[in-house]
């Protein structure tokens, strides 16, 4: 059996389906491979900011805003 009788025995009209059908999973693959990328990246950044946040708590005393503004006025 060669690749153009795969389906049903049929030969032509049957592989433009197939192709259009690999096409439409290929578009849905890429559309979720952009969809996961985008979620990583935003797990990325939202790490980044939680550890920024922890390293501020943690050499910053928290009445620093408090006596910056006090000193400014």
């Amino acid at each position: 059996v060669r690749g153009g009788n795969l389906i049903d025995g049929k030969n032509g009209s049957d592989n433009g389906i197939l192709a259009k059908f690999l096409g439409s999973i290929l578009g849905i693959a890429e559309h979720m491979n952009r969809l996961l990328g985008d979620e990583i990246e935003r797990r990325a950044n939202l790490e980044e900011e939680q550890r920024m946040a922890n390293e501020q708590g943690m050499y910053m005393p928290y009445n620093f805003e408090w006596e910056f503004t006090m000193e400014n006025r």
